[in-house]
């Protein structure tokens, strides 16, 4: 029986998964196959992903991002089915009551598309969509009111996201990795990505007024600063 499956599945020193791998890049399978010891690895390198994209293309906080839940996404279409308007839903906490206020945010399909990825990241009866995967020694059974992870846990998944990055890059000879700063990689926390978007929009025309209102500031002068 056992030469029969050796046969029949082959023999490895690793468990690859039957999926195979979709994304491309330079219309290349990014990775060949996965192996059953990395999904945990993945799951975390997949989630800290998607925060990055929703941080950097909202402008909105860590713990407003860590608010999202599932069905948080509208997407306004017009009569011939033309997306023209995705919309975010969470509680904000800039100036607000300590608990939060329900608030909305107008993003862009990448963040959209980041949304979704999130929600079928998540098992049904989980709807924050930042909570631990599965496979994470941070989920626990019991599960708690709010159990997503804290700014200092996102800032060690940034750096370990881009560690991932440069030894990626590295082991298949490409040339846009992270840049080095100061002989090293640069130190990421969780408020520069809104910082960053804040200083684009402030420069385009009417864009004091555009970032007062996606920031939630009270006056043009706290955006200006």
């Amino acid at each position: 029986m056992i030469a029969e499956a050796a046969r029949d599945v082959g023999v490895d020193t690793d468990c690859p998964l039957a999926h195979a791998p979709q994304g491309r890049l330079d219309d290349r399978p990014w990775l060949e196959r996965i192996s059953y010891y990395d999904v945990a690895r993945l799951e975390r390198l997949l989630q800290v992903s998607c925060w990055i994209v929703i941080a950097y293309l909202s402008g909105m906080r860590d713990f407003e991002i860590k608010h999202l839940q599932r069905g948080c996404l509208s997407i306004h279409q017009a009569p011939d089915g033309h997306v023209y308007r995705h919309r975010l839903r969470s509680l904000a906490f800039k100036g607000e009551d300590v608990h939060g206020v329900e608030a909305t945010w107008v993003v862009t399909a990448p963040v959209a598309r980041a949304i979704a990825v999130l929600e079928r990241f998540q098992p049904e009866d989980q709807p924050y969509l930042l909570a631990p995967a599965l496979s994470s020694r941070r989920n626990h059974p019991r599960r708690t009111a709010f159990p997503v992870p804290n700014s200092n846990t996102t800032n060690k998944d940034i750096a370990f996201l881009l560690s991932w990055i440069t030894s990626y890059c590295s082991d298949h000879g490409r040339p846009d990795g992270i840049p080095l700063h100061r002989g090293r990689l640069p130190r990421l926390t969780t408020r520069q990505f809104r910082r960053s978007l804040a200083w684009f929009i402030a420069r385009r025309p009417g864009g004091t007024i555009a970032g007062a209102l996606q920031y939630r500031h009270q006056c043009i002068q706290m955006f200006e600063g």
